[in-house]
């Protein structure tokens, strides 16, 4: 909301705006001998010159993530266990998170008070397994009932079900992800439905279990829908990009669901016949 990140075609990450809680990773959260009211903004792209060749970035609210060889780094504001550190001290420099040190990532995404990291596992290259941590109060972990984890913890759900995560995208309060199959899964806040299905749960708007959001591969009101290729959180909804359609064009799909329906007339007929 208040810092920007840079990361450049060498793999190098430059930052600049306001750096309260270490937010922009550069070792220092003041500028000596600016003016009063004015120390804690850094107008000019600093280097970290501390960080390895970096493959991709993501800003949370109050912290960032990235993503290298040697795993995932955090630096920012470690209140919630947000930076996956085990703490919630703030740092000022980036810092490797333990837990996944020298795994191979495949996808990091920052929320505002949560993290998350897509795992990959040999001998599976297209995906892998995701962890959360941080805190979220709304679900955002995707573990059940779990609201805080000072350090990343696979979520269950997707390893219980086989299911692989290549894509993961957050805002403050939801998630999303695509798996290997291009299928869709949401979890988190649904107070203005943008998790796109209806959560199991009564007189409450959000859930900790991920769940699938159906209507992609099909013709949803007359139009070809494809699945889902890329995603976007914004604060309360959320964008997903498909590849185009390649199903039944409607007059085939209304055919052969007709044809089903009759056989399953005729199914019933016959059973009925024999008693």
């Amino acid at each position: 909301s208040n810092h920007t990140m840079v990361l450049t075609k060498t793999g190098q990450v430059y930052a600049w705006g306001h750096s309260a809680n270490g937010r922009l990773g550069i070792g220092a959260s003041e500028r000596l001998g600016a003016k009063e009211g004015q120390r804690h903004f850094f107008p000019i792209p600093t280097h970290l010159s501390t960080l390895e060749t970096i493959t991709h970035l993501s800003c949370g609210a109050d912290h960032t993530l990235a993503m290298g060889i040697s795993g995932v780094w955090s630096w920012g504001n470690g209140s919630g266990g947000r930076l996956g550190l085990g703490d919630n001290s703030d740092r000022y420099d980036p810092c490797l998170v333990p837990r996944v040190k020298g795994k191979t990532i495949l996808g990091i995404a920052a929320g505002s008070w949560h993290s998350l990291c897509i795992v990959g596992y040999p001998p599976y290259q297209k995906g892998g397994w995701l962890y959360s941590w941080g805190s979220g109060y709304h679900g955002q972990l995707g573990r059940g009932h779990s609201t805080v984890s000072p350090l990343p913890e696979v979520i269950e759900y997707f390893l219980r079900h086989h299911i692989l995560i290549k894509e993961i995208q957050t805002a403050s309060h939801h998630c999303a992800a695509i798996t290997v199959e291009g299928e869709m899964y949401t979890w988190g806040s649904n107070n203005c439905g943008q998790l796109g299905r209806i959560i199991d749960a009564r007189d409450v708007t959000y859930t900790g279990d991920p769940g699938h959001v159906g209507g992609f591969g099909a013709i949803v009101d007359k139009i070809g829908r494809g699945f889902p290729r890329s995603l976007a959180c914004g604060a309360e909804f959320t964008i997903c990009a498909t590849y185009p359609y390649e199903g039944p064009d409607l007059a085939t799909a209304t055919k052969l669901m007709e044809e089903a329906k009759i056989r399953e007339q005729e199914a019933l007929a016959e059973g009925g016949g024999d008693d």
